[in-house]
Order: structure tokens, then C-alpha cells, then sequence
């Protein structure tokens, strides 16, 4: 029993870092609506790293590359918190 709870509980982590990607993809999409309104000094710095990774999103494209490389970031810890 525990080693099959132990290789849902990654599966889990797995999907929940996916879905922080995402998440954190979006909320950066968002703020760039909100220009030329600033945020605070740590949203603006985890918006940057965001951005040198997804591009802002003008058309219609895959987004397969772009998750990744967000999912790439939450797995490395690079986003600043406080």
C-alpha cells in the first residue's frame, strides 16, 4: 500500500507543478492588460523571468513549448517569493 500511495503522491506533485505553470502563464497574460499599471517589486521581478521564457501572447499558436518552459521554472524554483 505504501509504495503505490508513494508513486500517486509524485504523480500528484507532477500535476500540480503543471498546473502552477500554467497558472503563473495566464497571470502574467493578465498583467500585460492591466499595462501601464505596475505591480509590486516581486510581481514585476517573477513577471520578467516569466517573460524571458513565454512570449505575451498576440495570436492564435501551440502553446506545448511555452508550458514547458514554465513548467521548467517552477521544477528549478527560479520564481521569487518572499
Amino acid at each position: 500500500m505504501g509504495s503505490i500511495s508513494g508513486r500517486q503522491f509524485n504523480q500528484i506533485l507532477g500535476n500540480i507543478e503543471k498546473i502552477l505553470a500554467i497558472e503563473l502563464m495566464y497571470a502574467a497574460q493578465a498583467m500585460e492588460f492591466r499595462r501601464p499599471y505596475t505591480f509590486s517589486t516581486i510581481i514585476e521581478e517573477n513577471f520578467k523571468l516569466i517573460r524571458s521564457k513565454v512570449e505575451k501572447l498576440e495570436d492564435d499558436r501551440i502553446l506545448k513549448e511555452d508550458i514547458n518552459a514554465m513548467i521548467q521554472l517552477v521544477k528549478n524554483k527560479q520564481f521569487t517569493v518572499k
